[in-house]
């Protein structure tokens, strides 16, 4: 007799969903509330005192840890939400305590100490996040580093130092090959996050020798650089096969050889023969990496994956342009009208030689070259046609003809897309807010622009929403897939202008542009629950009370319009199952919020307010998700895990609470038992990336001891073999210390001299002291700053302890 299995009930099936709805909920109120600390650090709250800011940094990073060692303990599927938001509260800690010791503005040791804090979790967890944030810190780390004059045997110019930069990325990349099955990455994104930033150094390294900047042209450089790329490739298109990293690796070389060629370009001929070789060697690197595609595919889905159409883009694009700029050069064109009239002569053989070529074939890639620089040319020539009264209508209307020619007489992806890029590119600059006598993006003041950005940013959103909805049919994914990826394209940085020059102003502008405003926050929820109810796998009550929940958290971010973009572009990506949307989506997110920290319309208080409320809101959600199994949404198994897992995340809390005592033991230290010493400084307003508004401060007594070194050459050369010394300070008769002499030797204690512990760096001398922490709107006040006291200790190491006004009176 026949069994039958049975009958799943609406209940257990949506289940599942719950638990997803909930752990991405969560998710995104640990993201959030992570960039709430970094907000709220960064205030420096003027209320609050010092030690209560760090008290309560303390404690997030204690909750977070117990929080993280308990689920562990009981083998909870959502112990990374916590274990992540220990690792934010390590560098908000840390960057706590440089500002209330005034440490340093975004030193390199800081990100150093965090990276290493933050290894515990690694080791811990062994996923990928802690992976990236310790690789993001490092990189970081290294380059403030390099920049800031304490590696005194390299210059930032220089080409060795992106070579540094490479040199780590490589070390990451080994790292990761190493971890293996180890590290739970199933999208392979540490390897091809290193490799990509590997690369990345190695073509920056390329500029300053193949342009005689910096130290000069470098011989070995193109050695090194080719060495590393046949490497790359070979490991990765024959060995470990991971084809988009080869094609990475392809897309680089290519560059390079252009970079290293160019400049032996003396005359138009060259030049010519410089780009047709550039094409060739394209064409060829497209068709080999398409042949691997082919081996290692054998039943593929229809259509290029997306690192074939990266590389196809990227050569054929950088080929376009090149062509454009020598063509401009030898049609000598001077007017748009003549760019226009050259741009339609080559669009039209160019369209016909894409059509008539099968895909992939010679004469169709060439069609499309040639396609493309009439496009751009006749573009160009149409945004610049005379349009000296009223509307551009002109101009506008030749773009929008040229556009929806070149999309229906072209079935290749590529034009279509470039195509909907220009109708796109050429609307946004011909009717952008302006003065009314002069039109365009250029001529428009900085207190116009906010005006209309976030209606554009909507109808981009809202377009990229129905054209990415509408190519989700494989029919229609030829004609409307194109649209999506222009419009995806431009929303990022209309979002992060929309931040940048008018932050804050959702609520102060014309009604259409606060709705939209408004409607751009609202627009991830709106996505969510179109998807849920698609998928039918909740009830639509569920699916649009989630929906509803998302939005009202948007409110929480309505004047970072970067955030609703990254949030919608994700969903986009989950909703086809198109992984690389769902990456750029998340890699949208960081710039967005950072062009939300510096904008200085709102304040950072009230930034991390609205951000910490939308996670504890979305917090609140996901714990009603889990109703009414909470054990289950939490991931609660019923067996205890072994005690090694949650111990050492107690271990690696305490840890990083153990440094940071330590830190603030010797600083206060210090402060209590060092010498004061008064000194004339000239500070200067910049904001710091983790730690807030501060002053840049500079020492009178600095560029006396400049002077005075200028005549001693014995002594700075004493000063470059030992690479430290100290300032021999004396007061003069209003308390103010001068300088008394400089020395590379350890000095005698003395009872009217001090003396200032240096470090020599680049020819420089730095004891630190270089910056004051202040609350955020309270600029004004620490301008009047002329006098800054140090408190000195026995060894000659220093802390900047206050401010003093032209009477020498405290600020």
């Amino acid at each position: 007799m026949m069994q039958s299995d049975p009958p799943v009930s609406q209940a257990d099936a949506a289940g599942p969903w719950r638990r997803r709805l909930a752990g991405g909920a969560a998710l995104l109120a640990v993201i959030l509330a992570a960039a709430a600390l970094v907000f709220w650090v960064a205030s420096q709250w003027g209320g609050w005192a010092p030690d209560a800011r760090l008290w309560l940094a303390r404690g997030a990073l204690a909750g977070s840890s117990l929080a993280a060692s308990a689920l562990a303990w009981r083998a909870g599927r959502w112990v990374d939400l916590p274990a992540g938001l220990a690792a934010a509260c390590t560098g908000a800690l840390l960057a706590l305590v440089g500002q209330a010791y005034q440490t340093g503005a975004d030193a390199w040791p800081l990100f150093l100490l965090w990276a290493g804090l933050s290894l515990p979790w690694l080791l811990l967890l062994r996923t990928v996040f802690p992976w990236l944030l310790c690789a993001a810190l490092l990189n970081l780390a290294l380059g403030l580093y390099l920049s800031s004059g304490a590696a005194s045997w390299l210059d930032w110019d220089d080409s060795r130092t992106f070579l540094g930069l490479a040199a780590l990325n490589a070390c990451l990349l080994v790292l990761a090959e190493w971890a293996g099955a180890r590290l739970d990455d199933p999208w392979r994104l540490a390897r091809r996050l290193a490799a990509a930033a590997l690369l990345w150094g190695l073509w920056m390294a390329g500029f300053p020798a193949a342009l005689d900047m910096g130290a000069g042209p470098a011989p070995w450089l193109p050695v090194l650089s080719v060495a590393v790329l046949a490497a790359l490739y070979w490991v990765y298109a024959r060995r470990r096969r991971d084809l988009a990293v080869g094609a990475l690796a392809l897309l680089t070389g290519l560059g390079l050889v252009w970079l290293w060629l160019w400049p032996h370009a003396d005359d138009m001929l060259t030049m010519l023969g410089l780009i047709l070789l550039l094409l060739a060697l394209g064409l060829a690197a497209l068709a080999h990496v398409r042949r691997l595609w082919r081996a290692v595919s054998p039943a593929r889905a229809p259509g290029e994956p997306w690192f074939l159409a990266g590389l196809r883009v990227g050569i054929l694009g950088s080929v376009v342009l090149l062509l454009v700029a020598w063509v401009a050069a030898m049609a000598d064109i001077e007017t748009g009208a003549q760019a226009l009239l050259l741009g339609v002569i080559l669009l039209v053989p160019g369209l016909w030689l894409a059509r008539r070529g099968r895909p992939g074939a010679l004469a169709g890639q060439l069609g499309e070259v040639l396609a493309g620089v009439g496009l751009v040319l006749a573009t160009g020539g149409a945004l610049f046609l005379d349009t000296d009264r009223g509307l551009p209508a002109l101009p506008l209307g030749a773009v929008l003809a040229l556009g929806a020619a070149v999309f229906l007489a072209s079935a290749r992806q590529a034009l279509r897309f470039a195509a909907a890029l220009a109708v796109l590119a050429a609307v946004l600059w011909l009717t952008w807010p302006a003065t009314p006598a002069d039109r365009g993006l250029l001529d428009a003041a900085p207190a116009d622009w906010p005006q209309g950005l976030m209606l554009r940013l909507w109808w981009c959103q809202a377009g990229a929403v129905l054209a990415w909805t509408l190519s989700l049919r494989a029919d229609r994914r030829p004609l409307w897939r194109p649209v999506a990826w222009a419009l995806l394209l431009v929303a990022p940085p209309l979002a992060w202008l929309a931040a940048a020059f008018g932050g804050g102003y959702a609520w102060g502008l014309p009604l259409p542009d606060r709705l939209a405003g408004l409607a751009v926050a609202l627009l991830p929820g709106l996505v969510l629950g179109a998807w849920l109810a698609s998928r039918r796998a909740l009830p639509p009550a569920a699916c649009w009370t989630a929906a509803a929940v998302l939005s009202m958290a948007g409110l929480g971010w309505v004047d970072a319009p970067g955030v609703s973009v990254a949030l919608t572009g994700f969903l986009l990506g989950r909703l086809a199952g198109h992984r690389l949307l769902s990456c750029l989506g998340v890699a949208i997110a960081p710039p967005g919020l950072y062009v939300f920290y510096l904008d200085p319309a709102v304040t950072l208080a009230h930034k991390a307010g609205s951000l910490g409320l939308a996670a504890l809101w979305l917090l609140a959600a996901a714990g009603l998700a889990g109703r009414p199994a909470l054990g289950a949404a939490l991931g609660l198994a019923a067996r205890r895990a072994p005690w090694r897992r949650p111990a050492g995340m107690l271990a690696a809390g305490a840890l990083a609470l153990a440094v940071a005592q330590i830190q603030i033991h010797h600083y206060r230290t210090i402060l209590a038992e060092g010498r004061p010493v008064v000194l004339a400084l000239a500070p200067v307003d910049p904001r710091s990336l983790m730690q807030g508004d501060y002053m840049d401060l500079d020492y009178a007594v600095r560029r006396q001891a400049r002077d005075w070194l200028g005549e001693r050459t014995s002594v700075r050369d004493a000063l470059q073999a030992s690479g430290r010394g100290w300032l021999l300070l004396r007061s003069d008769d209003r308390g103010i210390w001068q300088l008394a002499g400089v020395t590379a030797e350890t000095p005698m204690a003395a009872a009217d001299v001090v003396a200032l512990a240096f470090r020599w760096r680049a020819g420089e001398m730095d004891w630190g002291a270089r910056s004051w922490f202040f609350p955020e709107g309270q600029a004004e006040r620490y301008a009047r700053a002329r006098y800054g006291v140090l408190r000195v200790a026995v060894d000659g190491t220093a802390l900047l302890s206050g401010l003093l006004d032209e009477e020498q009176a405290p600020l």
